[in-house]
């Protein structure tokens, strides 16, 4: 099975090691819908298969490196190559699957399936973007220093958003910049916005993919 078809073979494996933690993450999921629906709070669904998307490709990863799997990967008819794309490709299944109950829960709760299908979008974008920046660290140094990446850099992002939503609202960025008008008004356009949330994360995953490549075709096990 592995020779014939080496991705399906991966992306199974990947899906299986995850088994039981998906079947937790669903009943977290139900929870927070249920609050959400209760709280009439679409986004803490969005805001928890966020978390869920940074997370995975961190508990594939160390999955991994428990058991020992490359060790045994590399005994088979497969390229290190195709090992690092399955990490990808899962993290691209994760992000259909989030549009797909992201949106579809926003748009019952709210109403609004444009509303829903552009804000899961964007925070998807961005969950996936964390993703791939820290992939490179996880096959670098391992799984536990990836996921403190992925802490840093949900600070670092939260500050840098907090400080911008701040200065914008106090006219503090305008004055000092004198760009506040273009800048809201690029804020306020939401295919602007979203557009270019999808770009830079689309060149973040290529230039990702290539430096994990790189990396671990050079990883000694």
């Amino acid at each position: 099975h592995m020779e014939g078809e080496p991705m399906k073979g991966l992306l199974r494996k990947e899906l299986l090691a995850l088994k039981s933690t998906f079947s937790i993450l669903v009943i977290f999921v139900l929870v927070y819908a249920i609050i959400g629906v209760m709280g009439d709070n679409s986004s803490m669904v969005s805001g928890v298969l966020a978390v869920i998307l940074m997370m995975l490709p961190a508990n594939s990863i160390s999955y991994d490196e428990f058991y020992h799997w490359d060790k045994y990967a590399l005994t088979m008819p497969i390229s290190r190559q195709k090992i690092v794309q399955s990490k990808y490709l899962l993290c691209f299944l994760l992000f259909g699957l989030f549009l797909v109950v992201g949106v579809t829960f926003s748009g019952l709760v709210d109403g609004n399936w444009a509303d829903a299908l552009f804000t899961n979008l964007l925070v998807a974008a961005m969950s996936l973007l964390m993703s791939v920046i820290a992939l490179p660290c996880m096959f670098k140094w391992g799984a536990q220093r990836g996921r403190l990446v992925i802490v840093l850099l949900c600070g670092v992002a939260g500050a840098l958003i907090a400080i911008l939503v701040i200065s914008l609202k106090t006219g503090d960025l305008a004055r000092e910049m004198r760009v506040g008008e273009m800048m809201q008004g690029m804020l306020l356009s939401n295919g602007i916005l979203l557009g270019v949330a999808l770009i830079v994360t689309a060149i973040a995953t290529i230039i990702s993919y290539r430096i994990s490549c790189n990396i671990y075709s050079k990883k000694q096990f």
